[in-house]
């Protein structure tokens, strides 16, 4: 927008070039941008403000110099070719344009990659030259946190998808190509409506365009349809984006595929409705051939084999207990189920509920009681305590039979066991509790991670987090301290799950806390041991390293508690080597002594602070990454600045690993005290 209006500015017919000039100097105070003016011969004649502080010079410093100050040594000659060839050509308009990156380079001698739009333009038989500048650095904080969080994007599992306003796609990450099938070429301008199965109903959708209209995020399932027309269903949120003014600009849904979570759900359903079903029609079936023909026994005899049939077919036992004698009778399938043989088993009323569960003894009890005394039907679930000690879960149900004048004569009923299906439905439960317990764990996990690394004169910091799962065991964080020092903190908790989440947030509120008060690494390690031991007795630690960084004097302070040694790259002799520190994890036992080096770092040098999941990553070959690996990327990329040198070496291990699984988290620093030198720029 800002090349149009410029282009745009000096195409005007019948300005002077002094009114031209006027009017670039307004331009250069309402974009902000770096501009440069030069003269036939490609020297500075003027700048604006925003050029001085992207290059270093001030005003005066640049006037009368060649536009090549402003790319390194090694660029000129191509920056100079560029020009002149660009400036020599026909005009066909008042003006003509060019976009070119190349490397620019600071007073301070810093490179750093630039954008050059070149304007020339000619006015009353004169010409001059326009020069906007653009720094497009991966170290600019804004951009760096835009390509993380791209890379989030591009990377989660979950399904990602932005709209417009109007519900039109603008964007689709990975993970909606993977699941749905469509390319993103195919879904941009289209309604997500492509995706709809017919099989949800029309007011879902109302409702959910009423919420995020309102500015509310709406959460729930849906039940979708691919390309090749399979049906899946997903689960997440749709959010509104704000603007600075509070306007919605946006749509943005984030979506967990189940559709393997819901076909286990529907075939379980489909089960236990199938098993209560046959459960009720056997039922139904007895009650109704009971009540006709148990009145005498020649109409129970013509049953029997029926009866025994329709055990056996639908699992049940059936069972009798004559109220006058209290005499009990089994069928062949009740010893079954009660792991009992007719033979061994001397059956009476006493000895059937001597296999009741103990604690469910007397609810069962009082149930029959009160059929028996109401006449209402029997219908509970109680455990029985097999002879070889295992549990079994059985639903018990009868109907109270009476003679002419209502009196009770029987109880007849069935037990069928449903174990099985009991350890299912439990098993469903403790899913979903374990879903929940993850998802608290990772928003506890991502909370205490630092948003960004430290900006300190003259050093760099960079950092990686990646966890294998949902939630890892892996965790870093920055604490600046007074007089310019940077603690440094690279940990791995033990355990999983939302216990380890928790853990983990206990031990960096630890270390933090009393890193504030305390001076010496090792003795904030301790500190931090008798505090965590104190609280847990040994049944969690923590692996951690504790650095200090004088980032006036390159002092380094370095303690250890039996985490991964971090690397040093010296730059004066070219070589690479392990802080070495031997001592215990925090937590195990109630008093550690935790030692304590001290390092000068030199300018140039290069700390590599990182996880197991890093150097003993295995790939498909079974082979390892390893240390060596590791050195061997640092010790290429010394001369990169820190930010280089983490992509490298993420680059080298996901290489390494190809199509193979992450099976532990990693987290990664690098720190490196800048090699700055200042050349003389006019030579």
């Amino acid at each position: 927008m800002v090349n149009r209006y410029i282009t745009n500015q000096i195409n005007t017919n019948g300005k002077t070039i002094e009114s031209l000039i006027a009017e670039l100097s307004n331009l250069y105070k309402l974009y902000g941008e770096a501009l440069i003016m030069i003269d036939d011969s490609y020297k500075v004649f003027d700048v604006n403000t925003e050029a001085e502080e992207i290059f270093g010079y001030d005003f005066y410093e640049m006037i009368g110099q060649p536009l090549e100050v402003i790319t390194p040594k090694a660029f000129r000659k191509e920056l100079q070719d560029l020009v002149q060839h660009f400036f020599s050509q026909e005009l066909d308009s008042h003006s003509t344009r060019l976009n070119y990156e190349i490397v620019g380079v600071k007073k301070d001698g810093k490179k750093f990659p630039v954008l050059l739009s070149l304007f020339k333009v000619s006015q009353l038989e004169q010409n001059f030259y326009l020069v906007v500048v653009r720094e497009i650095s991966k170290n600019n904080p804004v951009i760096d946190k835009l390509s993380k969080f791209t890379r989030v994007v591009e990377q989660t599992p979950a399904i990602v998808v932005i709209t417009n306003t109007d519900g039109d796609i603008e964007y689709v990450n990975p993970a909606f190509e993977k699941v749905t099938g469509y390319k993103i070429e195919e879904v941009i301008g289209k309604n997500p409506r492509i995706l709809k199965s017919g099989l949800v109903d029309q007011s879902v959708y109302k409702k959910m365009w009423e919420t995020i209209t309102t500015g509310n995020i709406w959460r729930g399932e849906l039940c979708n349809r691919k390309k090749n027309g399979e049906i899946y269903w997903d689960l997440g949120t749709v959010s509104p984006v704000l603007d600075s003014q509070g306007l919605v600009t946006n749509y943005i849904s984030v979506k967990e595929d189940i559709t393997k979570q819901k076909e286990n759900e529907m075939e379980l359903l489909a089960y236990k409705e199938k098993l209560e079903e046959m459960v009720q029609s056997k039922t139904t079936e007895l009650r109704t051939e009971i009540s006709k023909h148990l009145q005498t026994l020649e109409i129970l005899q013509e049953n029997v084999f029926r009866l025994y049939q329709a055990q056996q077919i639908g699992g049940l036992g059936s069972w009798d207990l004559d109220l006058q004698t209290y005499e009990v009778t089994w069928s062949d399938e009740t010893y079954r189920i009660f792991g009992l043989s007719e033979q061994e088993f001397e059956l009476s009323f006493e000895s059937a509920m001597g296999m009741v569960h103990p604690d469910d003894r007397d609810i069962v009890q009082k149930s029959l009681d009160t059929t028996i005394s109401r006449g209402q039907d029997l219908h509970i679930d109680h455990r029985l305590q097999m002879q070889n000690g295992e549990v079994k879960k059985v639903t018990l149900r009868a109907i109270l039979m009476k003679d002419k004048v209502g009196i009770p004569q029987k109880l007849v009923g069935t037990v069928q066991d449903i174990t099985e299906r009991s350890k299912m439905e439990s098993a469903l439960l403790e899913k979903e509790r374990l879903t929940k317990e993850l998802l608290i764990a990772h928003d506890i996990q991502m909370s205490m991670l630092p948003v960004k690394t430290p900006i300190r004169k003259g050093w760099q910091f960079s950092s990686f987090y990646q966890a294998a799962e949902q939630v890892g065991g892996d965790f870093y964080d920055f604490i600046n301290r007074s007089s310019g020092k940077v603690g440094i903190i690279m940990a791995d908790v033990s355990g999983k799950g939302l216990p380890a989440a928790l853990f983990m947030a206990l031990s960096l509120t630890a270390i933090k806390t009393i890193a504030l008060k305390v001076r010496t690494p090792a003795n904030i390690l301790n500190q931090v041991n008798s505090l965590l031991y104190k609280e847990f007795n040994g049944g969690d630690f923590v692996t951690v390293c504790y650095a200090l960084i004088d980032t006036k004097t390159g002092l380094l302070r370095f303690s250890n508690a039996g985490h991964n040694h971090p690397l040093r790259y010296c730059a004066a002799t070219n070589t690479i080597e392990e802080i070495i520190i031997e001592s215990t994890a925090l937590g195990v036992i109630p008093k550690i002594k935790s030692g304590e080096v001290s390092i000068q770092l030199g300018k140039g040098d290069v700390l590599v602070f990182y996880t197991d999941g890093l150097t003993e990553a295995f790939n498909c070959d079974n082979e390892v990454f390893g240390k060596t690996r590791l050195e061997e990327v640092v010790l290429a990329n010394s001369e990169n600045d820190s930010h280089e040198i983490l992509n490298q070496i993420v680059h080298s291990w996901c290489n390494f690993m190809g199509d193979h699984a992450q099976s532990d988290d990693i987290a990664i620093i690098i720190v490196k005290k800048e090699n700055k030198f200042f050349p003389n720029i006019f030579n």
